[in-house]
């Protein structure tokens, strides 16, 4: 069920309705937050541009992270095909001979 929690981002107290807890809410907002402080202490710009350039820094994180669990997955797979050849290879018919 969820639930109004509020959680504070430069700041300024932001509410929202979630069913996670406060304390993991609370860790993505700290998380955004030092991505903020990142964007804005090395660039000028209004708050628009800063939190705009915060959200692109953290899509492009999980872009990779994403292109890398994906990768990870694939050799998953293809050592599995390749051990499941190897099975085929030493008993084809697929009944082990006691």
């Amino acid at each position: 069920m969820k639930r109004s929690v509020e959680v504070t981002i430069d700041g300024k107290p932001i509410a929202l309705k979630s069913d996670y807890e406060q304390a993991y809410l609370d860790g993505l907002a700290n998380f955004v937050e030092e991505r903020y402080r990142e964007v804005r202490t090395t660039r000028g710009g209004n708050p628009y541009s800063q939190a705009v350039l915060a959200a692109l820094n953290i899509a492009d994180e999980l872009f990779k992270e994403k292109e890398r669990n994906q990768k990870l997955q694939d050799g998953v797979r293809l050592r599995c095909e390749r051990i499941q050849d190897l099975i085929d290879e030493i008993d084809p018919v697929g009944v082990r001979k006691r």
